[in-house]
């Protein structure tokens, strides 16, 4: 009778055991790393871009990112622009937990260009811009070994505010029309 009971208690140790190891290999990894290769690739000028995107449960994320853009010097021009992004994302996948396939996501956008003009005139080209956007992304995003994500994505959108210089009768004024906005890209990831 002890060596069926000591039977039985190793059975029960050996089935903890793996239940251990299974849960364990079910970890997900709730973080993505990455960069927009498009802006940096197909782009003369210089665009610096990061972002981080976080699992929120199931099939929903939330993402952040920062960008610098300056564009190549023309005729003494000091030119840049920074922004800074937040989308909530929704995913419409099969595979729970994965941060993968297609996905919708509205976003909002706060963006400061600043432009300086060395030489004559320069009153007619120095300005500072702020905007602040709002609209939907919609995309796909696959997943590498299990590390690796490839973000292709387009998104439109309108300007909810800016301060636009707009030249007039020789002199700036500040207005607010309100300016579609679209584009796409392409975001290599790393998941951990």
């Amino acid at each position: 009778m002890k060596k069926v009971m000591l039977i039985i208690a190793m059975l029960a140790i050996a089935s903890q055991g793996k239940a251990q190891v299974s849960s364990d290999s079910l970890k997900t990894e709730k973080n993505i790393i990455k960069t927009d290769i498009a802006g940096l690739l197909l782009s003369t000028n210089y665009h610096l871009n990061a972002s981080w995107e976080h699992l929120l449960s199931k099939k929903a994320s939330i993402e952040t990112g920062f960008y610098f853009y300056k564009p190549d010097d023309v005729i003494n021009f000091r030119d840049f622009e920074l922004g800074a992004e937040m989308m909530y994302r929704k995913y419409f996948n099969r595979n729970n937990s994965q941060m993968k396939g297609f996905y919708l996501a509205p976003y909002t956008q706060f963006r400061w260009k600043y432009r300086n003009y060395d030489g004559y005139y320069y009153h007619l080209y120095n300005y500072d811009n702020i905007y602040i956007d709002a609209g939907l992304q919609t995309g796909y995003q696959w997943v590498i070994k299990k590390k690796w994500t490839i973000d292709f994505y387009l998104k439109a959108g309108i300007n909810l505010f800016n301060n636009k210089p707009v030249y007039t009768n020789n002199y700036y004024y500040h207005s607010n029309p309100v300016d579609i906005i679209w584009g796409g890209g392409l975001k290599i990831g790393y998941k951990f």
